[in-house]
């Protein structure tokens, strides 16, 4: 699985100028800038360039092959399909534990209701006790 944008080329089309190592990043980055002002004249030209696109770094074709883009679509594509679907699941799982809690809740309010009736029955015996006593200590 890839893990940025540089390593999709350098994967797929197999570009040695897109591996980067950590130690080397500075100066194959300076390398890309000089590679990249060196073509970006060429591309200006309008009877040179097979591309229609108005900006130079838009046209893709002059990079790399016809097939070697699709590749790289597909494997976008691929990618980001897997993404989807992990992000799918974890909806699906986190629906799942909100239903359980839902249904936990509900269990705790249940029992909080009948809790409250046997209290409220338990105060009314010892009210009705408690009168039955006064009663008596009166007579």
């Amino acid at each position: 699985m890839f893990h940025c944008a540089r390593e999709y080329p350098a994967a797929i089309l197999g570009k040695a100028h897109f591996q980067v190592k950590m130690s080397s990043k500075p100066q194959k980055f300076e390398e890309n800038k000089s590679f990249k002002r060196k073509n970006e004249p060429e591309a200006e030209d309008p009877e040179n360039s097979s591309c229609s696109s108005p900006s130079p770094s838009l046209c893709v074709s002059d990079s790399f092959p016809t097939g070697d883009i699709e590749t790289l679509i597909r494997g976008l594509n691929k990618e980001i399909n897997l993404l989807f679907d992990k992000y799918a699941q974890i909806l699906n799982e986190r629906s799942a534990v909100d239903a359980s809690y839902v249904q936990e809740f509900d269990g705790i309010v249940k029992e909080a209701r009948s809790v409250e009736i046997q209290l409220k029955q338990k105060r009314e015996s010892l009210r009705n006790r408690l009168t039955k006593i006064a009663n008596t200590l009166q007579r």
